[in-house]
C-alpha cells in the first residue's frame, strides 16, 4: 500500500507536469522543415509506458511481496535511464526480480495494441502525412513493440529493440549480444545507420533518457510526461511534458 508521502509526491508531480511549459531552443523554435527528414523515437516511457516493467509487474501480482518487488523494478529502471548502472545491469537485475512468460506477453499485446496516448498517435499521423521517415530505437523488446507499432503504420524494419529469449523453465530472458542491451547501444546504432545512408535530411530524436537526447541527432528532445527524470530535464536543450506540446510545435514547423 502506498504511503501518504508517496501519494502526495505523485499528486505534486502530476500537477507540475500539467502546468509546466515546454522548453525549446532558439534553433528549434525557428526550425522549418521541407522535404523528408528522419525522426527517431524511444518507445518505453515515450510512445508507451515502460512495457517490460508492466509485464514484469503482471508476473508478480498476488505475491506477498509484490509491492516491494514493483518498487525495486522501478528503481532499477530509473537507475539505468539515469546512467547510474549500465543498460545490461538494468536488464539483468529486473529479470532477477520477476519474469515474463509467453502467456503474459501475448495477453499484454492483445490488451495494449490500441492504447497509445491520442496526442502521440496524432504526432505520428502528422509526421506520416508529411512523409517523414520514422524509426524506433528502444531498450524495450521488439517482440512487443513491433506488433504495437504496426497498428500505427510503422514497419518492423524500422524498429530496433532488444530480443526476448525463451528459457527451459518457460520464462524469458534477454539476448545480451543485442546492441540495444548496451548502454551506448543507441549511439552506436545511430552511427551505423547514418554511415549506411539510411537517414535522410535532418535527424531528430525523442525520448525520456539522456541516451535518447544525446545519441547524435541534429536535434534531441527530452520528454517528462510519463517519467520525469530531473537529470534529463535539466540538461536537455529541448524538453516537453505533454504530447500536445510537441504536436503544436511541429504543426508550426511543417507550416
Amino acid at each position: 500500500m502506498k504511503s501518504v508521502a508517496t501519494c502526495v509526491q505523485q499528486v505534486l508531480e502530476s500537477l507540475y507536469i500539467t502546468f509546466q511549459r515546454p522548453r525549446f531552443s532558439p534553433d528549434v523554435q525557428g526550425l522549418q522543415l521541407g522535404g523528408v527528414h528522419t525522426f527517431i523515437f524511444d518507445f518505453d516511457s515515450f510512445l508507451w509506458e515502460e512495457s517490460l516493467d508492466a509485464m514484469l509487474n503482471r508476473s508478480i501480482q498476488g505475491l506477498p511481496d509484490w509491492s516491494q518487488r514493483k518498487q525495486k523494478i522501478a528503481a532499477i529502471m530509473d537507475a539505468g535511464m539515469e546512467n547510474r548502472i549500465t543498460m545490461h545491469e538494468s536488464l539483468v537485475q529486473r529479470f532477477e526480480v520477476a519474469s515474463v512468460t509467453p502467456v503474459i506477453l501475448q495477453n499484454y499485446i492483445q490488451e495494449s495494441l490500441h492504447n497509445m496516448n491520442p496526442s502521440m498517435a496524432k504526432f505520428l499521423q502528422l509526421l506520416q502525412s508529411h512523409h517523414q521517415k520514422i524509426f524506433v530505437f528502444s531498450g524495450g523488446f521488439k517482440d512487443f513493440i513491433a506488433p504495437f507499432m504496426a497498428v500505427y503504420g510503422i514497419s518492423a524494419e524500422h524498429i530496433y529493440g532488444n530480443d526476448l529469449v525463451l528459457q527451459d523453465d518457460g520464462t524469458y530472458t534477454f539476448d545480451p549480444k543485442n546492441l540495444m542491451a548496451d548502454s551506448d547501444g543507441k549511439t552506436q546504432l545511430f552511427q551505423q545507420l547514418k554511415t549506411q545512408g539510411l537517414f535522410v535530411g535532418k535527424t531528430l530524436s525523442f525520448g525520456d533518457s539522456s541516451r535518447d537526447v544525446n545519441m547524435g541527432a541534429d536535434y534531441g528532445f527530452g520528454y517528462g510526461g510519463l517519467r520525469r527524470r530531473k537529470s534529463v530535464e535539466n540538461n536537455s536543450p529541448n524538453y516537453f511534458y505533454k504530447p500536445a506540446q510537441i504536436v503544436r510545435l511541429f504543426q508550426t514547423i511543417f507550416g
